[in-house]
């Protein structure tokens, strides 16, 4: 078949014509997508006016986030209903991509007011002060001791429900005194917590009230920190009302100051 050189252009031309490289027009080439029309006795290659309209497809279809194997299909299934329906699928595809995102950009704005809290709480660090926080909801497993094997023990059963070791960058987690055994000096735990609702694990409620916090960070036993708060309560004329909730907060670590011993101590109180 004989060509006319001046109805065809160049790979140069056609990059140019449509802002792209030659290399995506090569690499079209490569994935067997589209062809030049023929290659001149230069070793050109040369386009027509049809491939023209072919490449703006293919940019289109990429733009729209259809993969090379989309693309393929698409193109060689050219009919309204075949593209109806591949237009359907990417448009679900695309839907759960930003759920997706939008679940990540929860998380990532939750670590954000996390890195905030503690930004703002550094200068208040040993000192009990008083808040109110509102009602939120927790997940525990049966816990009686602070000793690293049964703590590792329920970590790892948390491991095995998320299958995924991170959780522990997501969610906040320690343990839980009951009030009543705070009434009688016994401070040992009854709940190592997690901050988040998990299926088939008891369901914890943070309940609204005014709360006592203490931020620590001193290498001493936990019965220290909590007499220390005791006695804290008892001096500023308060109540406690409920359970003490002991929380290491993952964030933390992403302090300059990061110690492995600090700890959150929080506690429902109300005026005696």
């Amino acid at each position: 078949m004989k060509y006319i050189i001046d109805n065809y252009c160049t790979i140069s031309d056609m990059a140019k014509i449509l802002k792209v490289s030659k290399h995506t027009l090569l690499h079209y080439e490569n994935e067997n997508i589209i062809s030049p029309v023929f290659r001149g006795e230069n070793g050109y290659r040369y386009y027509s006016g049809e491939q023209l309209a072919q490449f703006k497809t293919i940019l289109y279809l990429r733009e729209l986030g259809f993969s090379i194997k989309e693309i393929k299909e698409y193109l060689t299934d050219s009919n309204y209903s075949v593209a109806i329906e591949q237009m359907q699928e990417k448009l679900k595809q695309n839907r759960l991509e930003i759920e997706k995102l939008i679940s990540k950009e929860k998380k990532i704005l939750e670590c954000i007011n996390s890195l905030k809290t503690l930004k703002e709480i550094e200068s208040k660090k040993e000192s009990p002060f008083i808040t109110h926080l509102e009602e939120c909801y927790g997940s525990y497993l049966p816990q009686t001791s602070f000793s690293l094997e049964e703590t590792v023990v329920n970590m790892k059963k948390l491991d095995d429900i998320y299958n995924d070791v991170t959780w522990t960058e997501k969610y906040s987690f320690g343990f839980i005194i009951s009030q009543q055994n705070l009434e009688n000096r016994v401070f040992s735990p009854e709940k190592f917590f997690i901050s988040n609702k998990v299926e088939n694990l008891n369901p914890y409620i943070f309940p609204t009230s005014d709360y006592t916090i203490l931020y620590t960070d001193k290498k001493e036993e936990y019965s220290k920190s909590i007499e220390r708060l005791l006695e804290w309560i008892d001096n500023n004329g308060l109540t406690v009302i409920g359970d003490l909730i002991i929380e290491d907060p993952s964030t933390y670590r992403f302090s300059e100051k990061y110690n492995s011993f600090f700890k959150i101590f929080r506690i429902p109180v109300k005026k005696s």
